[in-house]
């Protein structure tokens, strides 16, 4: 950041990571809240609960995710106020970078569900799967690529890529084998 935006960005990649961490847990609750629930229908063979309670938390995910943008979207201002932030320059870079970084939020929720659906029903590969290419690889990618096109928006925009491209494959992928299938072997 401190390339693309020096000391300014710093600060402001700083605020906004703050504000991450509260939204973060959040998705981890929804993952740790179902992760119980899942173990338990797979082990009672109670395939059509895990279909419900997948589908409850995808629709929890994404109004979550709704709910946290429209507040990035909407109340950034407050958001950075929050930190006590004075320097005007730094202010306006945090307000647009929360509105371009929360978008991230409305694709986390389905990758913290499959990753958790998945630890449930013993199938851990996926699920380290979808860790890495969340949370290192594709980010990691957009993080190098996106910044060379787009300056410190490319920063902003590194996570909500990463959160949704892996969310679009799940969506497209993984949501069919735990919809459509009987959950009679690992993994689906």
């Amino acid at each position: 950041m401190s390339y693309y935006a020096g000391t300014t960005g710093l600060a402001t990649f700083s605020v906004i990571h703050y504000l991450h961490t509260f939204m973060f847990l959040a998705f981890i609750g929804i993952g740790t809240s179902i992760q119980p629930m899942i173990c338990f229908y797979y082990g009672a063979k109670k395939y059509g609960s895990i279909k419900n309670t997948v589908k409850i938390a995808e629709i929890t995910g994404f109004a979550l995710g709704g709910i946290f943008l429209a507040a990035g979207w909407f109340g950034a201002d407050i958001l950075v106020s929050i930190f006590g932030v004075e320097t005007e320059a730094i202010r306006q870079l945090a307000v647009k970078g929360i509105g371009l970084f929360f978008i991230g939020y409305l694709f986390m929720g389905i990758n913290f569900i499959y990753m958790s659906y998945y630890q449930s029903v013993a199938y851990i590969k996926p699920s380290i799967g979808i860790t890495l290419f969340r949370g290192f690889i594709l980010l990691e990618i957009a993080l190098v690529i996106l910044p060379i096109w787009l300056g410190t928006t490319g920063v902003w925009l590194a996570l909500p890529v990463a959160e949704g491209l892996t969310a679009t494959f799940l969506l497209v992928f993984a949501r069919q084998g735990v919809m459509n299938r009987k959950l009679e072997s690992q993994g689906y």
